[in-house]
């Protein structure tokens, strides 16, 4: 995994306590999809990112939310010399032996995982497994359900770092 380090993803707008700094997203979790959230633009300095230009977003009545597919796209155009396609939420070297997950880290625990994370078990998960997906916070990797009209602009949330 390749996390685009230039963007901050936040769990809320009262997150943002200075000026902006860099492309600023703010999760909007999918009630009817647990695991996925939208990403809304909020903020950026100089335009956007370089991995992620203007047109990576999709423009809905509640503000611009940043496309997967575009996402994806985007980026491998900026690689152009590795000749890479797509390959579901992946780009793929042309004998797609290898995979390559670009993604965007929240240094926030979405608001929907916090009860899942606090609440009493016997067993499994460990402690020490939640704990460390507590600290590690989560990834956003560009891939929605495919059974969904609008999974274009819906992100899956992972936890990988912790694994």
């Amino acid at each position: 995994m390749y996390v685009i380090e230039d963007v901050y993803v936040i769990r809320d707008v009262r997150n943002i306590k200075h000026s902006v700094q860099r492309t600023t997203l703010v999760m909007e979790p999918n009630n009817d999809r647990p695991g996925y959230t939208n990403l809304r633009f909020i903020a950026g300095r100089n335009g956007h990112s370089y991995f992620i230009p203007s047109e990576s977003f999709e423009s809905t009545r509640k503000g611009l939310y940043l496309s997967v597919i575009e996402f994806v796209s985007n980026i491998n155009k900026k690689i152009p010399n590795y000749m890479l396609s797509s390959h579901g939420p992946c780009l793929s070297d042309k004998d797609q032996c290898v995979d390559f997950a670009f993604c965007l880290r929240c240094k926030y625990l979405p608001y929907n995982a916090r009860p899942w994370a606090s609440r009493y078990r016997l067993q499994w998960p460990l402690n020490s497994a939640i704990d460390k997906i507590t600290k590690c916070r989560c990834l956003l990797t560009p891939i929605g359900p495919r059974t969904l009209p609008d999974c274009n602009v819906l992100w899956r949330l992972s936890f990988s770092l912790a694994e």
